[in-house]
């Protein structure tokens, strides 16, 4: 178990302002790189490897989710069980894991990121950074832009 957690931690984590076809090493943008690179250690790598690990094997019986995890995907269809199990581990996931930890830590790190490049740079960002915990509610996240306003009607 300490394997996986040393493995989440250490892996690679993609950043979305590597550079791109056309673009050259130094117009990367280092500011940006680091915070994500720091949530995706911190986040991704530390406190969902606990949440994951530890959470769901205290809600979920370790035995059924292990045997389960071993089998063939034949074996796997006949496993009522560990079917039930692979649900609710699943609802548990994209109900209250993603809407409440997730997205809002996540929301949150990009506004610090907008807040520190309002103070290196001068601009305006997106949302000013007094707006951090009113923006990352389950029920703002849909009206950034491009998304779908949910509360007209």
């Amino acid at each position: 178990m300490q394997e996986t957690w040393a493995l989440n931690i250490s892996l690679p984590n993609p950043s979305p302002s590597l550079p791109v076809a056309g673009k050259s090493f130094k117009d990367i943008d280092w500011r940006r790189n680091s915070i994500y690179t720091a949530f995706g250690f911190l986040y991704l790598g530390g406190a969902q490897y606990f949440v994951y690990v530890h959470g769901f094997s205290k809600m979920f019986n370790p035995a059924i989710v292990n045997k389960f995890g071993s089998q063939s995907i034949r074996d796997k269809l006949t496993n009522l069980p560990g079917l039930k199990s692979l649900l609710g581990q699943t609802l548990v996931d994209i109900g209250l894991h993603q809407p409440f930890m997730y997205l809002p830590a996540f929301y949150m790190v990009k506004e610090f990121m907008q807040a520190v490049n309002e103070v290196g740079t001068g601009e305006k960002g997106e949302y000013g950074s007094a707006n951090v915990i009113s923006d990352v509610s389950p029920m703002e996240i849909g009206k950034s832009k491009g998304g779908m306003d949910i509360k007209s009607g």
